[in-house]
C-alpha cells in the first residue's frame, strides 16, 4: 500500500487523479458486473486511454504542428458524431420498427425472439412475444397457439441452425428491418420470419 501511495504521489501525469480513480472503478464494473461475452462495455476505457494520449501529445511540446493535428483531429471526430447522431436521432432502431409494424397488424400472432424481448417489454407492446433459446422449449410453447401465426426473429433461427436443428421448409421470410448497425451493432438489421407447419 505504502509503494502505491509513493508511485501515486511522484506520477507525473496530466491526467487528473479522480479520472485515473473513476477508470479504474468503472473496469472493476465491467469486469464483475456486465456480460464478458459483450466487449463493448469496455469501450468507454478506450476513450480514457485516447484522451490521456492527446493529453501528453499536445502538452509535451506545445509547437504549431501538433495543434493543428489535433484540431483538425477533433474537427473530424466533430463533424462524424455529429453526422451520426443526427443519423441515429432521425432513424428508428430495428427493434422498434418491428415492434410498432406488428403492434399495427390485425392478426392474431405471436412472436419468438432472442434477447429483442427486452425493448418490446421496455415499448409495452400489447402482442405475445416470448424469449426463446432452445427447439424443444420452443417447439411445446408454439402449441399453444394453434390459431395464431408464428413469427420469429432472425436471431433465433441462427440460433436454432448454430445447433444443428434442421429448418428447411418452415421458414418464410417477412421483412427485415434495418438501422443503424454502428449505433445498434446486435440489432441493427432484424429480419422477421413466419414458421410453416
Amino acid at each position: 500500500m505504502v509503494a502505491w501511495t509513493a508511485i501515486w504521489r511522484s506520477r507525473k501525469s496530466p491526467f487528473p487523479s479522480w479520472l485515473l480513480v473513476s477508470g479504474f472503478v468503472y473496469f472493476l464494473w465491467v469486469l464483475f458486473a456486465q456480460n464478458i461475452e459483450k466487449p463493448r462495455h469496455i469501450l468507454p476505457l478506450v476513450h480514457l486511454v485516447l484522451l490521456y494520449g492527446w493529453i501528453c501529445f499536445v502538452r509535451n511540446h506545445m509547437s504549431m504542428y501538433r495543434w493543428s493535428l489535433a484540431m483538425v483531429v477533433l474537427a473530424v471526430q466533430f463533424v462524424t458524431g455529429t453526422w451520426h447522431m443526427r443519423e441515429q436521432a432521425l432513424q428508428l432502431p430495428a427493434t422498434y420498427q418491428l415492434a410498432y409494424d406488428l403492434q399495427n397488424s390485425k392478426e392474431k400472432f405471436v412472436l419468438y425472439t432472442w434477447e429483442e424481448t427486452r425493448v418490446l417489454q421496455y415499448l409495452d407492446v400489447d402482442f405475445p412475444h416470448k424469449d426463446v433459446l432452445h427447439f424443444s422449449f420452443f417447439l411445446q410453447d408454439k402449441e399453444n397457439y394453434q390459431h395464431a401465426k408464428i413469427y420469429m426473429t432472425g436471431h433465433v433461427v441462427k440460433g436454432f441452425r448454430a445447433r444443428g436443428v434442421p429448418l428447411a421448409g418452415h421458414l418464410r421470410r417477412v421483412k427485415t428491418y434495418r438501422s443503424s448497425t454502428l449505433a445498434d451493432p446486435v440489432y441493427g438489421n432484424i429480419t422477421l420470419y413466419e414458421w410453416m407447419n
